[in-house]
């Protein structure tokens, strides 16, 4: 973290299935409370993936950049231990025949996430 800005990486590798299937992503986060018991959270990250996965899980047997996510969350602390935060996500499907395999340019992702408990 560097303030109310992170930057992350995260690596996943496939050493069952496919085995050397890699998947990277690296972003940017940035957060902070804007009122009281409210958080937003908003992060841009660009994904990687070998030939082995695009082929195994997209269909599309090439290595390159995959897809660019656009993620907002907002966070409404209810009580100490109980949160709730819609989110919100755009990715957009970078390579052409990543989008034409996948039948999308754009796809839209919202979810609810309910927290019980404490950090």
């Amino acid at each position: 973290p560097l303030g109310s800005v992170w930057l992350y990486w995260e690596n996943d590798v496939d050493v069952v299935l496919y085995p050397g299937a890699y998947y990277a992503e690296f972003g940017l986060q940035v957060g902070g409370d804007v009122a009281d018991n409210l958080n937003l959270d908003l992060s841009l990250a660009q994904g990687y993936a070998t030939e082995d996965f695009n082929g195994a899980y997209l269909g599309v047997p090439k290595s390159g950049l995959t897809f660019l996510t656009a993620h907002a969350e907002l966070e409404w602390r209810l009580a100490d231990f109980l949160s709730l935060a819609p989110h919100l996500e755009v990715v957009f499907a970078l390579d052409p025949d990543l989008r034409k395999e996948t039948g999308a340019g754009v796809r839209f992702n919202f979810g609810l996430t309910l927290t019980l408990g404490r950090e």
